[in-house]
């Protein structure tokens, strides 16, 4: 089925809740625009995030991703709106936050830390994810402060706010689906 979008919807929450995946299928299933904030960054620099990471530090990462932010709203405001999936990190910025709040809807994957930590895992052993590393979980102890730094500004940024943890992806799809459309955001 296809479907229009009244504003932009973007997708926060931490490493592994789902952002990239959900927004995809959605984009595929309801015939939705797409913009994946990290991939954007990998084509803009030409290399991987942990690359990024390694090479140049977060900062310089969350510099492009602002950046990369801004060109996207700038791209729907001539375009329409579109689905986007943003980094775990983006709401740290008070700008990025603020313009998250600001354009759009925003839609919370919350996933148990213990849930994203299994998936990071079990995508890492896949053959298809390698090389696909997670450059801020390097120590499990920090990458759990890290996660409870963020709960705070994912769920006061959130305008909806969706469960991940043990729910397949289809149904996780389907929830925001109907959220959207009881908001009358999808149509």
């Amino acid at each position: 089925m296809s479907y229009s979008l009244s504003k932009p919807v973007f997708f926060i929450g931490f490493m592994a809740a789902g952002k990239s995946t959900v927004a995809l299928e959605l984009s595929i299933d309801d015939v939705l625009p797409l913009i994946d904030l990290d991939s954007e960054a990998e084509d803009y620099l030409g290399k991987s995030i942990d690359e990024v990471f390694a090479q140049d530090g977060e900062e310089e990462f969350r510099r492009v991703e602002s950046q990369l932010l801004a060109r996207a709203i700038e791209r729907m405001n001539e375009k329409g709106p579109a689905l986007v999936s943003c980094g775990g990190g983006i709401i740290e910025s008070p700008e990025n936050y603020a313009l998250l709040k600001r354009r759009g809807a925003v839609v919370y994957l919350d996933v148990t830390f213990d849930e994203a930590l299994r998936r990071i895992e079990a995508a890492s052993e896949s053959a298809e994810a390698k090389g696909a590393a997670r450059p801020l979980l390097t120590n499990t102890n920090s990458a759990r402060e890290l996660y409870e730094k963020r709960q705070d500004l994912y769920m006061t940024a959130a305008d909806i706010i969706i469960f991940t943890t043990g729910v397949a992806a289809a149904d996780v799809v389907n929830n925001i689906r109907e959220e959207l459309v009881a908001a009358g955001i999808l149509f």
